[in-house]
């Protein structure tokens, strides 16, 4: 594997990787952490990287122990690359897009483990609802109409039929 020459100054490893769309043109730019710097490109994270990585370092070495994440066969491995559950331990990387469904117990544990829930609950594009799906919504909307017709809190069903009938019409008047 090659290493990329920072596209500035030509001279460091280029370690920040960026893809910037000018004059409705991709423009892929490659920078080294000085250049970036210098440009004013923000590299901190907004969250603890070495926590993500501790996180799923214990994950992956709970799952090779055996621990009670384990899945049912210890010498699961990848049909499409051949990546075993030990190469993921050792390497912290998956081999292919096949690798996602394979390890995807393992891999849903240790994202839970560090965002403390599977589903995305941190900031979204204007204009959407909460970031989600029509048909997601709607779901969600008809579970807690049913349980709040359940609870007997209809003061609560009148606002989700609302939102529901509303949810459902924009959905049917979408191409």
């Amino acid at each position: 594997m090659t290493t990329m020459r920072c596209s500035l100054c030509k001279k460091k490893d280029a370690t920040i990787h960026y893809t910037e769309v000018v004059d409705n043109a991709l423009q892929k730019i490659h920078l080294c952490e000085a250049c970036a710097a210098e440009k004013g490109i923000n590299i901190e994270l907004p969250f603890s990287f070495s926590d993500i990585m501790s996180a799923l370092t214990q994950g992956l070495q709970a799952l090779q122990a055996g621990g009670e994440q384990a899945p049912a066969t210890p010498t699961l491995s990848c049909p499409l690359c051949g990546l075993t559950l030990a190469q993921l331990v050792k390497q912290g990387r998956l081999g292919c897009q096949q690798c996602y469904t394979v390890f995807d117990r393992a891999l849903r544990d240790i994202v839970r483990s560090v965002q403390k829930t599977p589903q995305h609950v941190g900031k979204h594009p204007a204009g959407t609802h909460s970031g989600q799906t029509a048909p997601l919504r709607i779901a969600e909307l008809e579970l807690a109409l049913a349980k709040a017709v359940a609870e007997e809190r209809y003061e609560d069903c009148a606002p989700l039929r609302d939102e529901l009938r509303r949810l459902k019409s924009s959905a049917e008047a979408a191409p």
